[in-house]
């Protein structure tokens, strides 16, 4: 029997599930179509998630700050400030994209503290 597959996005975030390959492929190709950036999985978003900790998370939160201090040419400013221009400048771009940068920020720092729970 063929595995069943499911179409996610970049966080994971199931999009249709319970898919033969074919299925997948179709619906994937319908998306990419639309301008979607989805993939297909073969895993239960639980079993990714499963793998993540929060030592994982750290290093994905360092590649995005290393990357926006070189773009914005900060190198030499403390890990505080360079985390600081990222957060104001993440600021600016949700204005950009109609987002409350206020109501994403609350909402980040509850997951926030729910992933840490995890480590207790």
């Amino acid at each position: 029997m063929d595995n069943l597959h499911s179409i996610v996005d970049a966080q994971n975030n199931v999009i249709e599930d319970e898919l033969s390959l074919s299925q997948a492929e179709q619906r994937l190709s319908y998306y990419v179509s639309h301008g979607e950036d989805y993939y297909i999985t073969d895993y239960e978003p639980a079993e990714v998630f499963s793998q993540v900790t929060n030592a994982v998370r750290a290093d994905w939160a360092h590649a995005a700050v290393q990357s926006h201090t070189e773009a914005a040419g900060i190198e030499e400013e403390p890990p505080y400030a360079q985390l600081n221009d990222l957060l104001c400048n993440l600021g600016h771009w949700a204005k950009s994209q109609g987002i409350d940068y206020a109501a994403a920020f609350k909402s980040a720092l509850l997951l926030y503290e729910i992933e840490c729970a995890e480590d207790e």
